[in-house]
């Protein structure tokens, strides 16, 4: 009896996973099939679905059939009924546990498959902190955004500053709890196939799937897969864009590599922290900021000294009218990427900060130029 009910559901298992293989998810089923594992990830799912379904029929006739078999008639007697069927126990035990270790066999496959990354996979550094993520690169690039290469196998190490995260990319099929002070893996394979012909560019969502408090919802951002020689050039500019772009506009990219955006307008909007602009209007016209110091209120100059250590230690002298809320900056920043963001924070109000030359002109002795430049303020 039991080779006639595992013959039967390996038959059953058969058509199941030929029947999803069929079902090819779309646009109003599911996301793209971006990665390598997006269609093995689907059809698991596909065959527990369709599987439960069958089964939630089964048994919803077979409740039917028995409500209305066995429903209490007038001047009916009530048939004796059997106190034990070895045949119908052994039936209503095995084919469920074979059916849920069939379950468990192909869904530890994919699970294994995406813990196990390849040996060569491309290595990206993720940071998550409230309400930002920073990728790092092998070679130095940082970005908000992640950027890979299409068909190679890429490899995320990730770790937050702060409190519990979650990274998922719907398109991949990938999702893995980021967590304080311990490191977790992911990877994917972006599978080619996903850039159409003339593109060397396509994109992506990513979002945080873990509630990690206010402005949880916002913490989205791209995923880009880049054609080889895309994605070379773009590693390679964005490693080097403090020397290759002009300080305020390197300035701005590192505003949004660290995450500055999440909290602070770039105008004097409400936010979780301070809006910039009058900041940068009160280091320009030599002002005085209101702040907190050990808990007594006091008026320090809007200085160079004040921007540097608000940025890099903002619990020393909070802003009044606000709560510190925001990460420690000392040690995560080198000079020179402290450097442009002060320049680019200054720069909002002071055009003097907003000329065209570059550390990599300077220091091959080019000439300086300042020229007027847009005022869009890039928020």
């Amino acid at each position: 009896m039991l080779t006639h009910i595992t013959a039967a559901l390996a038959s059953t298992l058969a058509t199941v996973q030929d029947a999803s293989q069929e079902l090819t998810p779309g646009p109003h089923l599911f996301p793209d099939q971006a990665s390598t594992t997006a269609a093995e990830t689907d059809n698991v799912y596909l065959f527990i679905f369709w599987l439960c379904a069958l089964a939630f029929v089964i048994i919803v006739a077979g409740t039917g059939y028995f409500v209305w078999k066995y429903r209490a008639r007038e001047g009916h007697k009530a048939e004796k009924t059997a106190t034990h069927d070895n045949v119908l126990e052994v039936t209503w035990t095995v084919i469920p546990t074979l059916l849920f270790g069939v379950m468990f066999w192909v869904g530890m496959k994919g699970y294994v498959g995406l813990k196990q990354a390849p040996a060569d996979a491309y290595p990206i550094q993720v940071t998550a902190q409230k309400w930002n993520w920073k990728f790092t690169y092998p070679n130095g690039a940082e970005s908000p955004e992640l950027h890979v290469p299409v068909g190679r196998p890429v490899k995320l190490t990730m770790t937050s500053i702060d409190v519990l995260h979650s990274l998922f990319v719907p398109a991949f099929r990938v999702k893995q709890d980021v967590v304080p002070g311990r490191y977790t893996t992911l990877w994917f394979d972006a599978k080619d196939g996903v850039l159409k012909e003339g593109q060397d560019m396509v994109e992506y969502d990513l979002f945080c799937t873990e509630y990690c408090g206010e402005q949880h919802s916002a913490m989205i951002t791209k995923v880009f897969v880049h054609e080889d020689e895309s994605f070379a050039a773009w590693a390679e500019e964005t490693a080097n864009f403090i020397q290759n772009e002009p300080a305020y506009v390197a300035g701005q990219k590192q505003f949004l590599i660290s995450g500055c955006n999440a909290c602070h307008a770039v105008t004097d909007e409400a936010g979780t922290g301070p809006g910039l602009l009058q900041l940068s209007q009160l280091i320009k016209g030599g002002g005085s900021v209101d702040v907190t110091i050990g808990g007594a209120q006091q008026s320090v100059p809007a200085d160079d000294n004040y921007l540097r250590e608000s940025i890099l230690n903002a619990s020393a002298a909070i802003k009044v009218g606000y709560t510190n809320q925001m990460p420690l900056f000392q040690g995560q920043l080198s000079e020179e990427q402290l450097g442009v963001l002060m320049i680019y924070i200054k720069s909002l109000a002071d055009e003097n900060y907003r000329a065209e030359s570059t550390l990599s002109q300077l220091e091959g002795g080019g000439e300086v130029e300042g020229t007027e430049t847009d005022t869009d303020q890039g928020e």
